[in-house]
């Protein structure tokens, strides 16, 4: 996928290695519905000597992750808790915040995406990229998890550095 290829790229580029994501792979093979980013994210963090921490509130989820995770060793961390309590309460810099807690069945998904990217804002540098999964931008407007996070980070001077299925903003 290009958003994939465009942050990898990027966090390549300038030396990114500390990765958060929020919701963690949950299917196996699930390369085209959940996209798999655990499993590649966290190949990228071993292949840089980055480090990868994952945050579902499911367990199973958490299992299932740590179980198709466990190759990657001590790069990847799986974290069963609340990706807001956690954002907030994280002190360590990250470098890639990557968002796709909440599917969009779920009730409040929009707001639940705004409510993590403002409790990892203080985490975030200027060369830090942030990902909203499942957002788009469709007649102006924007759709998806990302569809009140997009527009409070754009507010606040980023910029999108990519806008397909997943927006990748930069400052």
């Amino acid at each position: 996928d290009k958003s994939m290829e465009r942050i990898l790229h990027h966090a390549s580029k300038h030396g990114l290695k500390r990765i958060v994501e929020t919701g963690c792979i949950r299917a196996e093979e699930d390369w085209r519905g959940a996209g798999f980013a655990t499993y590649l994210l966290g190949a990228y963090a071993t292949a840089t000597g980055g480090h990868l921490d994952s945050v579902d509130l499911s367990e199973s989820n958490c299992r299932f992750a740590a179980k198709w995770t466990r190759v990657f060793g001590s790069s990847v961390d799986i974290h069963c808790r609340d990706s807001v309590e956690y954002l907030s309460n994280r002190q360590e810099p990250v470098d890639v915040l990557y968002l796709d807690s909440w599917d969009t069945t779920h009730p409040g998904y929009a707001e639940h995406g705004l409510r993590e990217v403002e409790a990892g804002s203080h985490l975030l540098h200027d060369l830090s990229l942030v990902v909203f999964d499942d957002t788009s931008l469709q007649g102006g407007r924007w759709k998806g998890k990302g569809m009140l996070g997009v527009p409070w980070m754009l507010e606040r001077g980023w910029r999108t550095l990519h806008v397909g299925h997943q927006t990748v903003l930069i400052r």
